[in-house]
């Protein structure tokens, strides 16, 4: 998959985070303090999910330092759909019954492994095809502004 990644930072797990997405196998179209772009988080967050809406990537992975700032950049692009993942079953769930496709990060976990087994409950799901989470998922898609 292409992934596009943006970081307001290369503070806490930054670094890490666009050799962890590449070692699972995917490409990386960094963004913000990620590259030499504009950093500024509403800028940088809100491109990935732009990035996703005109499929020049299948998702995208945004951070901030509390990630918080990251989910209502990625959210106001049209298209976005950004669940804030603080572990790996928040991230599991996300992918899950919401078909999200940005999952913001907290540059600051609280423990190293904690990014990584976000990026991998977040990789290995996807969207589920219960009766009732399509309906939920397609009536978010009808009252997007």
């Amino acid at each position: 998959m292409r992934i596009s990644l943006a970081s307001d930072s290369l503070d806490g797990i930054a670094p890490i985070l666009m050799p962890e997405i590449r070692k699972r196998g995917h490409t990386v179209i960094g963004h913000g303090a990620m590259t030499d772009e504009r950093a500024d988080w509403a800028w940088c967050c809100s491109r990935t999910a732009e990035d996703v809406a005109s499929g020049v990537a299948d998702q995208a992975v945004v951070c901030r330092w509390t990630g918080t700032g990251a989910s209502i950049a990625a959210n106001k692009a049209p298209g976005g759909w950004a669940a804030r993942c603080v572990d790996a079953a928040t991230a599991a769930g996300a992918r899950r019954w919401n078909d999200a496709d940005v999952p913001p990060v907290s540059l600051r976990p609280a423990s190293a492994p904690l990014p990584e087994e976000i990026l991998d409950a977040w990789f290995s799901g996807s969207a589920s095809s219960d009766e009732t989470d399509l309906a939920n998922i397609a009536y978010l898609s009808e009252i997007e502004n």
